[in-house]
């Protein structure tokens, strides 16, 4: 099953993942959605509206799967040795 696009993630991304339904898209002066795109995917910023935290969700828009292990490998190390120069990281398959 093909990957979604670069669009179709900023269509959906608001609502999307269960736990982070809250989250809001930030958006530009103009209302475009503030995101970057690059090889693999999408990072798209989100705030939450209750306190103003922002949130960088990066989705996937090709297929590899050895970054999988390797994304699943960065998180589990960073939520057992967090520091004060890191941000949190929560990979979701």
């Amino acid at each position: 099953m093909p990957y979604p696009s670069y669009t179709e993630y900023l269509d959906q991304i608001e609502g999307a993942l269960d736990q982070y339904q809250h989250l809001k898209a930030t958006r530009k002066p103009n209302g475009d959605k503030y995101f970057s795109t690059g090889n693999f995917g999408i990072v798209i910023q989100m705030e939450d509206p209750s306190n103003h935290q922002l949130y960088a969700i990066k989705c996937f828009t090709r297929e590899r799967p050895e970054l999988i292990a390797r994304y699943q490998a960065i998180s589990n190390y960073l939520s057992l040795n967090p520091h004060k120069y890191l941000v949190p990281l929560e990979f979701l398959e």
